[in-house]
C-alpha cells in the first residue's frame, strides 16, 4: 500500500494552494513554471484535484531539466490532453524543447531560463536538490519573471553549504526574497533522502 511521505503531503498543500489562489482567475490562462521531475507529480496532482474540485481554471506549464536522463523521462511521460507533441530547438534558450497542449519542457537550467525569459508567471516552484550556495546569487532572477500576487515556492537542502549558512538559511532566503517584493506565507521541514526545507512566498 502506497504511503504518503513528508514531501507527498506538500506537495498536495501547494496544489491546494495553487487552486485557492487562483480561482478567482476561471477563464484565464495561469502559467506555471517548475521543476518536474521525471514523473510531473505535482502537475499531475493539480489536475486531477482541479478535476474532482470542478474549478474552470486552465493552468498552463513551462518546466526545466537540465539531468540528460530525468529529461528524456519528463519527455515521455509530460502532461496532455491530446497525442500531439510539437519537438524543436529554441535559439532564444539554446535548448531543445518539447511541447504538449498544456506544457513545454525545455532541456536547460531553470536559472538560466528565468534570466533570459520574457514571460511572467503565476507560480514558480523550485524543487531543488541543491543547497543555499548553488542558487543564492540567482534568485534575484524572479523578480523579472513573477507578477503581483504571483506565489513562489523554493525548495532545496538543509545542509552542504557552508559555515555562513548554518541555522541562517532561512532568515537569508527570506531577506532575500523580501529585496524583490516577496513575503514568506508558509515554511516546512521535512526528509526526502536528506533534510530539507520549503519557503513558499506571495509577490506584493
Amino acid at each position: 500500500m502506497f504511503k504518503k511521505t513528508n514531501k507527498d503531503i506538500l506537495r498536495e498543500e501547494l496544489v491546494d494552494l495553487c487552486i485557492e489562489s487562483f480561482k478567482h482567475r476561471k477563464g484565464q490562462k495561469i502559467d506555471l513554471l517548475t521543476l518536474p521531475s521525471a514523473w510531473w507529480n505535482f502537475e499531475k496532482i493539480l489536475v486531477k484535484k482541479l478535476r474532482e474540485s470542478k474549478e474552470s481554471l486552465f493552468f498552463y506549464t513551462t518546466a526545466c531539466e537540465k539531468n540528460p536522463k530525468v529529461f528524456k523521462l519528463a519527455a515521455s511521460n509530460m502532461p496532455r490532453t491530446d497525442r500531439s507533441l510539437k519537438y524543436d530547438f529554441s535559439e532564444k534558450y539554446q535548448a531543445q524543447r518539447l511541447a504538449s497542449n498544456v506544457s513545454t519542457l525545455y532541456y536547460t537550467d531553470i536559472f538560466d531560463y528565468i534570466r533570459e525569459t520574457n514571460m511572467t508567471f503565476d507560480f514558480v516552484w523550485l524543487d531543488l536538490m541543491t543547497s543555499l550556495n548553488h542558487f543564492d546569487t540567482k534568485l534575484h532572477y524572479l523578480e523579472r519573471c513573477t507578477k503581483k500576487d504571483s506565489l513562489v515556492s523554493i525548495t532545496f537542502i538543509k545542509g552542504r553549504d557552508g559555515q555562513k549558512y548554518v541555522g541562517k538559511r532561512k532568515i537569508i532566503v527570506v531577506k532575500m526574497m523580501a529585496s524583490i517584493g516577496f513575503d514568506l506565507i508558509l515554511e516546512a521541514d521535512y526528509y526526502d533522502t536528506s533534510p530539507m526545507i520549503q519557503l513558499t512566498f506571495k509577490r506584493k
